[in-house]
């Protein structure tokens, strides 16, 4: 599943640079930011990231999840599914999570961007999560 990511200046929607990703171990993964322990249960979060393609890809579908592990059970959010990103601008990912309750021990709770295939790199700028 591991993969590489590196910091770009090709490419910045604001500021100077990007993150990359270099290799992917699928198409399923993909750059995390973790919000473990920044997040209230039952509470309404906006979360946004913008994608854009490496050239020579066209187009592509991605994918924003929430990954969260809950008394050692797996549990996958999508955010936001299947938006068409290209290589010619920027395209904004963003929905809303309900920050899940959790009985037991939240010991992971992290959103990623999936969805290219593996072979296909793309540039992330800009996250951000707010409450709403």
């Amino acid at each position: 599943n591991a993969g590489t990511i590196g910091h770009s200046t090709a490419q910045a929607r604001t500021g100077t640079g990007s993150l990359v990703t270099l290799t992917r171990g699928g198409g399923f993964a993909g750059p995390s930011y973790s919000i473990l322990g920044t997040v209230t249960a039952g509470l309404s979060y906006r979360i946004s990231v913008w994608v854009r393609l490496v050239e020579p890809a066209t187009t592509a579908n991605a994918t924003m999840t929430v990954f969260h592990n809950c008394g050692g059970t797996n549990n996958f959010v999508p955010v936001v599914s299947n938006v068409a990103v290209n290589s010619t601008g920027w395209t904004q990912l963003q929905g809303n999570l309900t920050a899940p309750t959790c009985t037991g021990t939240m010991t992971t709770e992290a959103f990623y961007v999936e969805g290219p295939a593996s072979t296909i790199q793309y540039y992330l700028d800009d996250a951000e999560m707010t409450l709403n």
